[in-house]
């Protein structure tokens, strides 16, 4: 649970860094600063949206990458 919330973290971090701020002769936006309530928001969502990613993730590496791994079924496959 600790590493989904650390990697759901650094999600949110990436998301926050990678957003396009705003010129400042922008008509919707003033300066281009993201308010701390704006931060927040996109905090959550990134936290929303990427912690099932990264639990999926998690899942397809200990069931079918990581032979080390009890949960370790089958490798994966490519078909041609």
């Amino acid at each position: 649970m600790k590493r989904q919330l650390i990697c759901a973290l650094f999600a949110a971090v990436i998301v926050v860094a990678g957003c396009k701020q705003p010129s400042e002769s922008s008509p919707d936006k003033g300066g281009g600063a993201v308010t701390p309530a704006e931060a927040g928001s996109i905090a959550r969502d990134a936290y929303i949206y990427g912690v099932p990613m990264v639990a999926q993730y998690q899942t397809m590496y200990a069931f079918s990458i990581d032979k080390s791994t009890p949960q370790y079924r089958t490798g994966i496959s490519s078909s041609s």
